[in-house]
């Protein structure tokens, strides 16, 4: 007895404790040692109006449930996992209520509780309910930044009975060498939650009185879509689609217009969406696959679940809340004489200004000026003459007194020369 004392006290005060995982060596999730979750959650300010194709989207703000991404960061992740089967506290990141035209933030949390490191070969996510595997119950409601999704079912082996996750996956690269209890999160993908309506630009059309508007309208989703209310100024009308049907709205409006601007037209959609990923466990140790949203695939060993969802109602729920959609202003054209007064002034004005830049600019280019009369070429011709035969008549003149003077002189000069005779011998 004497000898087995001190063995028994230097077990207790020299050894530490050691973290179990056996899940490398059983591929039991039961002996599971790393611990993940999901988050659903929104990464940027929600502004008041939405913009969407052809119109912008407004909602009730008091509608709105969600936790900020960056709040989701910060948090210690341990804090969203309870009890010793680590089960995922249902508050904050588990449901989301927004209006059609937000963008969701999928966050991804974890938690290495084991004593060596671990690597995650993938990561899966599912994002229906096991019995649901038809896409179009997801691309109906929303798509993500690209269309890969997978049907393939997910396996796994706890407290001894094997399981499988049925569902619409999308999968993900995984981490690697993650640290003896490192705890983390980070942004995994993002969701776009769709506009339930596809709504046309109108088109508008002159009538006597007033104008014609026709605006088309097609329900997306798979199922009917009822009590859609559609107005503009007095014309009111409340619309009922069955399963991805179309339906032309024509109506009118009466008056002038004189301005073009003939208003908007606004869709009221009191509609709910919603789509869930998991069913809940009620609070027990028994495991339930479809309580868990997320898998992540441990290289040591297989397959292993995210924290389980508890009560046994639906979690990992995006819901479409109701919203307001008001189109774009809707203008048609109108002329006035006024209009096209000022357009000629100015039209003028810029010819104007276009000569004068050719007349003081420096350019190759020669410009014919412009012509400021016509010239009768006959009248031209009487003119020349006249000056022809005026010149002749003054060169005449002006010979006829030369030669006159000259005469005179010489007349005079004999007779007052002495001994004249001799000199013409």
């Amino acid at each position: 007895m004497k000898r087995i004392l001190p063995c028994f006290l230097f077990f207790f005060c020299f050894t530490t404790s050691v973290f179990a995982d056996g899940f490398s060596e059983s591929g039991d999730i039961s002996q599971n040692s790393f611990y993940s979750t999901i988050s659903y959650a929104l990464g940027e300010e929600l502004p008041e109006k939405i913009v969407v194709e052809n119109g912008v989207i407004t909602y009730q703000p008091f509608d709105i449930v969600v936790t900020s991404s960056y709040e989701l960061f910060d948090i210690d992740v341990s804090s969203l996992f309870e009890d010793t089967v680590k089960r995922r506290i249902n508050s904050k990141g588990t449901y989301i209520a927004l209006p059609p035209g937000t963008t969701v933030d999928i966050l991804y949390h974890y938690w290495n509780e084991s004593n060596y490191p671990i690597n995650i070969e993938e990561i899966a996510v599912a994002y229906s309910r096991g019995h649901i595997s038809f896409l179009r119950y997801l691309t109906d409601f929303g798509n993500f930044t690209d269309k890969e999704y997978s049907l393939e079912p997910i396996t796994m082996l706890s407290s001894g009975r094997w399981f499988t996750r049925k569902g619409i996956f999308r999968r993900y690269s995984g981490l690697e060498d993650i640290p003896v209890d490192a705890k983390g999160s980070f942004l995994l993908d993002r969701f776009h939650i769709k506009l339930p309506l596809e709504i046309s630009k109108p088109v508008v059309k002159d009538i006597e009185g007033g104008v014609e508007i026709t605006v088309s309208v097609k329900n997306t989703t798979g199922y009917p879509y009822n009590g859609i209310s559609f107005e503009h100024g007095s014309f009111q009308e409340v619309l009922n689609f069955q399963k991805n049907q179309e339906y032309l709205v024509k109506y009118q409006l009466n008056g002038e217009f004189e301005d073009g601007d003939l208003g908007s037209f606004v869709i009221k959609d009191n509609n709910i969406g919603r789509k869930c990923s998991v069913l809940g466990n009620n609070f027990s140790n028994t495991f339930s696959v479809e309580s868990v949203s997320l898998f992540s695939k441990r290289e040591d060993g297989g397959w292993v679940a995210g924290g389980s969802m508890g009560p046994s109602i639906e979690s990992f729920c995006m819901q479409r809340n109701p919203y307001v959609f008001t189109s774009e202003n809707i203008t048609i054209e109108r002329e006035s004489e006024e209009e096209i007064v000022i357009d000629d002034v100015v039209g003028s004005e810029e010819g104007k200004t276009e000569k004068e830049e050719a007349v003081l600019g420096v350019t190759d280019t020669l410009v014919e000026l412009p012509k400021t009369g016509n010239i009768d070429f006959s009248i031209l011709v009487c003119g020349v003459l006249l000056l022809v035969v005026d010149l002749f008549l003054w060169y005449s003149v002006l010979r006829k007194k030369k030669y006159e003077s000259n005469y005179s002189f010489t007349k005079l000069h004999t007779k007052s020369s002495k001994d004249s005779y001799k000199r013409r011998i």
